[in-house]
């Protein structure tokens, strides 16, 4: 099976430190895209309980109020090596991942990425197709 380059290439949204007991935020990446985005968060070792929340915003600091919540993963600890998927309306100018880190718990290993959804149609899916 083959991937798109894009995917492979894709920045991960998460924090550097996913180690216990702290609420961090990613890097805000600019959305190049409006529209359906998927989320893929790949989990590495995990233990506790762990909340992953996607963040819109117009700001890249994200310091203005109108931050939404876009996207929200629960992890825990019986999500080691596991994929969660997940898709929905982006029309922020920048995305980040907030995650939230609990008593004893960690993230090692893990990566989120957003992809638009468009970008994975084929001409077959397209309106030209059904021309």
């Amino acid at each position: 099976m083959s991937i798109y380059v894009a995917d492979a290439t894709a920045p991960n949204l998460l924090p550097a430190d996913l180690s216990t007991d702290q609420t961090s935020s990613g890097t805000a990446v600019q959305v190049d895209w409006p529209g359906l985005t998927n989320f893929k968060l790949a989990t590495g070792t995990v233990a506790g309980a762990n909340k992953v929340v996607i963040e819109g915003c117009e700001t890249s600091d994200f310091s203005t109020a109108d931050v939404v919540t876009l996207f929200t993963f629960d992890v825990a600890d019986t999500d080691d090596d596991v994929v969660h998927e997940g898709r929905t309306d982006v029309r922020a100018k920048y995305i980040r991942a907030t995650v939230t880190i609990g008593t004893g718990g960690d993230m090692d290993g893990s990566v989120l990425t957003a992809t638009p959804l468009r970008y994975h149609w084929t001409k077959l899916d397209s309106a030209a197709a059904l021309a």
